[in-house]
């Protein structure tokens, strides 16, 4: 990483890693650097990368934001990200927050908001509980209008010292995705740096792609949207080895319904390309029937791909529901996204980001898993 001149004093508090070979470095400073920067910047904001990995495709400021859009040179990953600082006076905080729902429309696909938002979220935010009701619900508003997710921040509680001997301290940083984002890197994780100067903790999100697959059986609850499974698992359960007891033979018809199951799901998974082939298939002979009558066979094979089309945005729905754990909503009422979102935070909460084993990080998954098994 290239020294940037900035002062002793305006020590940088963001650094962000999209992955271990490609690293992507945001910095805040808390107060405006050199003035060769503040034209560029305003309000001290300042957003680096490496432009042998990364190139820059567009940005605009606004005020107490800094948008720059990237385009990954070694992928077709397109990115946005948002670098705030937000005002210290809280009479300026409500103009701020509008300004943020004015972003979505400028950016397109994948977006990372982040920085220093000056504001909490609720009463745990801060070490003495006393809070703005108004500007914490403006807040809260503001977020969820914008559709974006938080990055949970594991390893404090509080990003903001005002350095006395008895000290308030705050959560005012923080970093947010959109599901755009979060499908691309459904590993996202935020974590602290040492601070060496500034009031403010250096935070590090990184961005991952890697999903280590489960070895656990889920049974998943679109697949009773299937005719054919209920027999194909019925007759698991039937053919089950006979036992003496009655425990033993309800754990053997279960070994054996999920095994038949197992068999199901292999043989009747639907390809991955499903969904935008049926699509396809619909629009083609949606645009031959403005020109011509379509045949008999061509009208079947639309039909045909209407009716796959709607059963397997069913079976999406339903998994993603399944994990996203809101039982309340009704089946009505699903949104496929909504539901991934939450599967997503779930997720990075659920994730094991290290062990330490004998005074050794591990941070592998194989490693991860050696050091709690054995």
């Amino acid at each position: 990483m290239q020294n940037l001149p900035l002062s002793a004093s305006r020590k940088p508090n963001w650094q962000a890693s999209i992955s271990s070979k490609q690293n992507l470095f945001f910095l805040q400073a808390s107060r405006p650097p050199l003035s060769s920067l503040r034209r560029m910047a305003p309000r001290g904001i300042l957003t680096a990368w490496d432009r042998s990995l990364f190139s820059l495709q567009n940005f605009f400021i606004k005020p107490h934001t800094l948008t720059t859009a990237f385009n990954c040179n070694a992928s077709n990953l397109d990115f946005t990200i948002t670098n705030t600082y937000g005002p210290s006076d809280h009479s300026g905080s409500l103009p701020f927050l509008q300004n943020l729902r004015d972003l979505p429309p400028l950016i397109h696909g994948s977006w990372i908001l982040l920085g220093d938002f000056n504001l909490v979220r609720c009463a745990a935010d801060k070490n003495n509980g006393q809070i703005n009701a108004t500007l914490t619900a403006a807040f809260n508003d503001t977020i969820q209008d914008l559709n974006i997710t938080e990055v949970d921040l594991f390893d404090r509680l509080y990003t903001w010292s005002n350095k006395q001997p008895f000290p308030i301290l705050a959560r005012l940083d923080r970093a947010f995705t959109n599901n755009s984002l979060n499908l691309a890197f459904p590993l996202t994780s935020l974590s602290t740096l040492p601070r060496p100067t500034s009031d403010h903790t250096p935070l590090l999100l990184s961005l991952s792609t890697s999903l280590p697959k489960a070895g656990l059986f889920r049974f998943e609850n679109y697949w009773l949207q299937y005719q054919n499974f209920l027999p194909s698992v019925i007759t698991g359960w039937q053919q089950a080895p006979a036992c003496a007891d009655a425990a033993g033979q309800l754990a053997a018809c279960i070994k054996s319904t999920r095994a038949a199951a197992k068999v199901w799901s292999r043989c009747t998974r639907a390809p991955i390309h499903l969904i935008h082939n049926c699509q396809f298939l619909i629009q083609l002979f949606d645009y031959f029937e403005e020109t011509r009558q379509l045949s008999y066979e061509e009208f079947q094979v639309r039909r045909d791909a209407q009716e796959s089309l709607q059963q397997a945005l069913k079976a999406r729905a339903a998994y993603w529901k399944q994990r996203s754990k809101h039982k309340a909503i009704r089946e009505s009422d699903s949104n496929t996204a909504f539901h991934r979102a939450q599967a997503t935070q779930r997720l990075r909460r659920n994730y094991i980001r290290m062990v330490r084993v004998d005074g050794r990080e591990v941070v592998n998954h194989d490693g991860k898993t050696a050091a709690l098994t054995e």
